[in-house]
């Protein structure tokens, strides 16, 4: 039986996104020093070559923002064969969604907690 492309698209991405989080969840376990049992994952190849990299980022929001680059990646492969059609839309739609999360991030809010920081540690530095 066929899949419609939105469903064959999410469920690829779903599926890829689990295993990356599964690598995430790994990397932390290892980072912590436990071991708890994780939930199985479906494996991709470019998770295992890509992750790495991300993983290794110091500043936390390089990190994330190199996890993101890696679903991006997956979302080109996804949409590679598909011009100008539903499942191109719906690649579209996913990568809406990345870019969507930065850009709430890169509001005021930021620069006013910021600025609240740099006050209280002068406040600290003056005393």
């Amino acid at each position: 039986e066929a899949q419609t492309p939105k469903v064959w698209v999410y469920r690829a991405m779903r599926e890829f996104d689990a295993f990356l989080k599964l690598r995430i969840a790994e990397k932390r376990q290892e980072k912590l020093g436990v071991s708890n049992p994780l939930p199985e994952a479906e494996y991709d190849s470019d998770v295992e070559y890509a992750f790495p990299v991300a993983a290794a980022a110091a500043n936390p929001v390089e990190r994330e923002h190199l996890v993101d680059l890696i679903r991006w990646r997956k979302i080109d492969e996804l949409e590679s064969e598909h011009q100008m059609d539903f499942t191109a839309l719906c690649c579209y739609r996913l990568r809406l969604v990345l870019l969507e999360k930065f850009r709430k991030r890169r509001g005021g809010a930021g620069s006013t907690v910021f600025e609240q920081a740099v006050d209280k540690l002068a406040l600290q530095i003056k005393k």
